[in-house]
């Protein structure tokens, strides 16, 4: 199959790079060379300004933030993901947006966090932030030991008595 043919294969039904790289030079990759998931992108947010997007570690969107409560939001998303840089405390969708703002930031459709969602293609594990469901103790019964009935068997054989021997002791000399 020609290289080109190949190359045309790996491109649609591969995201990965070193598959693309093996194609194209004919030798393997010895490593990923990007790993797209984790690329700042200035994303267009419905608020009308581009922000440094990306999906985080925990599947939800995160956004470049200094304080971990603000998002940048200014005309410099481009300077922001070409300075190589990471943000100081990145504000992530999800659980840690609820504590900040007091909600998950996907559940409105014109909030940065839907916008980053739809943009990235983003599939966050659990969006609404729901607590995992608390187990419920089980008391397992203590243990009871039941011992075996031991009876206790008279026996057959009748114990064997010996009669005092009759001794004589002679009496003192001298007596009577």
């Amino acid at each position: 199959m020609p290289r080109l043919a190949v190359l045309a294969i790996l491109l649609t039904a591969s995201t990965c790079t070193a598959d693309i790289v093996q194609a194209i030079s004919g030798h393997a990759a010895s490593r990923r060379l990007v790993d797209y998931t984790k690329v700042w992108t200035c994303v267009h947010s419905t608020s009308g300004f581009r922000v440094p997007l990306r999906i985080a570690n925990d599947s939800n969107i995160e956004c470049w933030s200094n304080d971990g409560v603000n998002c940048v939001w200014d005309n410099n998303c481009d300077t922001y993901v070409a300075s190589g840089k990471s943000p100081a405390a990145p504000l992530v969708c999800g659980c840690m947006h609820k504590q900040v703002w007091g909600n998950v930031g996907y559940d409105d459709p014109s909030h940065w966090c839907s916008d980053g969602k739809k943009a990235l293609g983003a599939n966050p594990t659990n969006p609404n932030c729901t607590p995992a469901p608390t187990p419920v103790p089980t008391t397992t019964p203590a243990p009871t030991s039941t011992l075996p009935v031991t009876t206790i068997l008279p026996t057959t054989a009748q114990p064997t008595t010996t009669a005092p021997s009759a001794t004589v002791t002679p009496p003192p000399k001298g007596a009577c």
